[in-house]
């Protein structure tokens, strides 16, 4: 199964309406997408947080994130966006 251009917009402007963040089980995404360690899997999934933040920002527009205290970004965005592919799809 894959997500749709428009299924990927739709699911990046929803992260921006949660209430609250939600917590993730690193341990469990660790295991389901077989990181080696839960360092990887938080590491790996913040730099896709901020993906989305910017993916629902274009998607919305206007070039800003609807909710930007939700995922703020950091002043090392473009360098933490760069080393996004340092993350394996599996197995790291």
């Amino acid at each position: 199964m894959s997500l749709s251009q428009r299924d990927t917009e739709v699911l990046a402007l929803a992260w921006q309406c949660f209430e609250t963040e939600p917590k993730i089980d690193y341990d469990k995404l660790a295991q389901l997408a077989n990181y080696k360690t839960l360092a990887s899997a938080r590491v790996c999934f913040g730099n896709i947080k901020k993906k989305v933040q910017l993916l629902a920002a274009g998607a919305a527009g206007d070039g800003s994130p609807s909710n930007p205290s939700f995922l703020p970004l950091s002043a090392s965005l473009s360098h933490s966006l760069r080393n996004a592919s340092n993350c394996p799809d599996t197995h790291d």
